[in-house]
């Protein structure tokens, strides 16, 4: 996990950024904050160096850590080597000094582009080289490229030579055939790669699909075009309940004329195509089809089992001649940035958001703060034995004032008219007169009370949206949406305001004492089972209503993973640095759940481990699930009963990892119980 409490890396504009590091040429130091401009000029100092050294800056997550980085032929070579790295500690003054230019096998720099300014005049020249390189999947299987020597073998052995950044006719022609031959030679080998037999015959929406649909994308007002439809089940799904929805699909609907949409979905395309060049080509025709959103999954590394499976390029065969390529998360964020030049959003493992609409996506992400909402007052006053004319007149215009304070304590603050349904505004003009009038009539003492803290927790999503969108790194649009506008003004001043209350949330997230507080009040608050000074866990549909600090930290998690709440359990980790997500089956229906999936987050490596229970360990079974609970959660009342009998009994300790199933099983049935449905019976 970053120490946010004094990292420059999250304010960094602009850069290239890889496994945990940014990286910037000077030549965008004059775009830096002055904070960031001043650490690197700490930096220097502790080096003893000129500012003519080096070219480029990296940042870590280490806060204190800056690296100062000589690539003496920067401009001038396609794939500069590395000569000289000075790595400082602005803290202890430690400087390590690192000579590269005598070594046999130096690093060099890829994709050299990201480190410029984007109007910087030598970028588009070596964007077209980085793009020609992606076209013919040269960047693929990219463990060992990032070395002069091992990268000097992919070209040899693809058959590419360069020169002043342009693909030229390669030297080495002999190899380039033979590589051809083999090429081919697999090709026949396998016959014709068959995409279309992927296609799987679904019972319910495709999990690209569940996650607009979660989001709040798949609304009648839109349009959605599913690219890539396969047999077309989520179509015909979306078509029953009223969506408008169209399917493209090379094989099975092919005669489907293909036009843009407000939500494109590319739903496990990309990873049955064997060529990275056409991968290429599908993402971006579907995003331009997009007109507001696109939404792209693929099979995630770790996930899907690879034995007995032959390789294949950059990928598997499979023995129905299907192929599969397995992302890591981070590989297809980048695939995604690099080939559409914009963010691409994770909101579940392989699966992520990228809007066109940048409105929308200010939406989409402030809503995923969003606390949970206040309902509105059964009555707005008592009522009165006798009521007076004017009295009669206020229970003839309740209806009308209960939709608009329901609007009121949704926002937490005052609304204006753009905020209100047409129909709503119409009767408020004509019923009551003004909007400010009717809000005063509706105003009770308990609604005012509830308003109260509707705005308190108004203001906290705010400062939850305005750190995890430093965290991001996320371009700063030049209008916010407009009622993200009002909500700043309302609540936090200005967007200096925001930005500042939001960066010190973000920053104070990275101490450990920070969590172990916040987590303790959580659990003051009845929020989850805390183990002291070691983890929270909770349940997901809850995770809006801890403090803030542990919003932005699980916040920050979701930045690598997607959307936290597809599990069934968090556990928050106080020091290590790492979220642990739990899946269970049937955790709602049955009283003891057992464990099906466990998901590592680790911040600080940057790496994502996925555990299969019913593969590779014994299944636990999840004890006292109703301290994982909230007491007006469905289903609480039943599992907390269950649990207290179970408690009752004495017969067990109930350690933090639980007990193994059958020890539990074979120890009840000889205290003669068993359980049956929500229930302790004697057996």
């Amino acid at each position: 996990m970053l120490d946010l409490s004094s990292t420059v890396m999250a304010l960094v504009k602009g850069g290239k950024r890889v496994r945990g590091h940014s990286y910037i040429h000077v030549s965008l130091l004059c775009e830096q904050p002055e904070s960031v401009r001043r650490v690197i000029a700490t930096a220097r100092r502790r080096a003893g160096i000129d500012p003519e050294a080096f070219n480029v800056v990296r940042f870590s997550e280490n806060p204190h850590e800056i690296g100062l980085l000589n690539y003496p032929r920067f401009f001038e070579d396609p794939f500069p080597t590395l000569a000289v790295a000075y790595l400082i500690d602005v803290t202890t003054k430690r400087v390590q000094r690192t000579d590269f230019s005598l070594r046999a096998n130096p690093p060099i720099l890829h994709r050299k582009e990201l480190l410029l300014h984007p109007e910087h005049p030598s970028r588009p020249k070596f964007s077209a080289l980085t793009a020609a390189l992606e076209q013919r999947g040269v960047f693929a299987n990219n463990q060992r490229i990032g070395y002069q020597k091992f990268w000097a073998e992919r070209l040899t052995s693809s058959g590419i030579e360069i020169i002043d950044h342009a693909i030229v006719a390669s030297a080495a022609e002999e190899v380039a055939v033979q590589n051809a031959q083999v090429r081919e030679a697999q090709v026949q080998e396998v016959k014709d790669i068959a995409r279309h037999r992927t296609a799987i015959v679904r019972d319910r929406l495709s999990a690209p699909m569940q996650a607009l649909a979660r989001h709040g994308l798949l609304i009648l007002e839109r349009t959605i075009l599913d690219y890539g439809c396969g047999q077309g089940d989520d179509v015909r799904a979306l078509q029953a309940g009223g969506i408008s929805v169209i399917g493209w699909d090379p094989h099975y609907a092919p005669s489907i004329a293909l036009e843009p949409a407000d939500i494109v979905n590319l739903g496990f395309v990309l990873n049955v195509i064997e060529e990275p060049s056409e991968r290429l080509q599908a993402v971006r025709r579907a995003f331009d089809l997009a007109r507001q959103c696109l939404s792209v999954a693929v099979m995630v590394a770790g996930k899907g089992d690879v034995e007995g499976l032959r390789a294949y390029r950059d990928g598997f065969l499979t023995q129905r001649d299907t192929f599969q390529k397995y992302y890591q998360q981070e590989e297809i964020r980048a695939f995604l940035a690099s080939a559409l030049n914009m963010e691409a959003i994770a909101v579940a493992p392989g699966i992520f958001f990228v809007f066109k609409d940048k409105i929308l996506e200010q939406r989409f992400l402030f809503d995923r703060q969003r606390r949970i909402q206040f309902p509105l007052a059964a009555e707005l006053r008592p009522p009165l034995d006798r009521p007076s004319l004017a009295e009669r007149r206020l229970e003839a215009l309740r209806p009308i004032l209960e939709r608009l304070w329901q609007k009121i304590l949704e926002m937490g603050r005052s609304v204006v008219e753009e905020e209100l349904a047409p129909d709503l505004l119409v009767e408020i003009k004509t019923q009551v007169g003004s909007l400010r009038r009717a809000e005063r009539l509706g105003g009770s003492p308990e609604n005012v009370q509830k308003l109260v803290a509707s705005a308190d927790a108004r203001r906290e999503d705010l400062l939850v949206y305005f750190g995890l969108n430093l965290f991001n790194g996320r371009t700063r649009y030049s209008m916010l949406a407009p009622e993200l506008q009002r909500d700043v003004k309302a609540f936090l001043g200005n967007a200096s305001s925001a930005s500042e209350v939001g960066r010190v949330l973000l920053f104070s997230v990275g101490k450990p004492e920070i969590i172990d507080s916040a987590c303790q009040k959580a659990r003051t608050s009845g929020l989850g089972y805390l183990a002291e000074g070691e983890s929270l866990q909770i349940h997901s549909s809850l995770i809006n209503r801890l403090p803030a600090a542990l919003r932005c930290y699980v916040g920050c998690a979701a930045k690598l993973y997607g959307d936290i709440n597809t599990a069934d359990l968090v556990k928050i980790h106080v020091r290590s640095g790492k979220l642990t997500l739990l899946f269970y089956d049937d955790f709602d229906s049955s009283p003891l759940p057992r464990l099906r999936e466990r998901i590592k987050i680790n911040m600080r490596a940057q790496r994502i481990d996925f555990f299969q229970h019913s593969r590779e360990f014994e299944p636990e079974l999840l004890f006292l699930k109703s301290r994982y609970m909230a007491p007006d959660q469905p289903g609480y009342d039943q599992q907390k009963m269950f649990d207290d009998a179970l408690v009752k009994l004495g017969l067990f300790e109930f350690p933090e990892y639980g007990l193994p199933a059958d020890v539990f099983t074979s120890t009840l049935r000889d205290a003669g119980y068993v359980v049956r449905g929500f229930s302790l019976e004697r057996g």
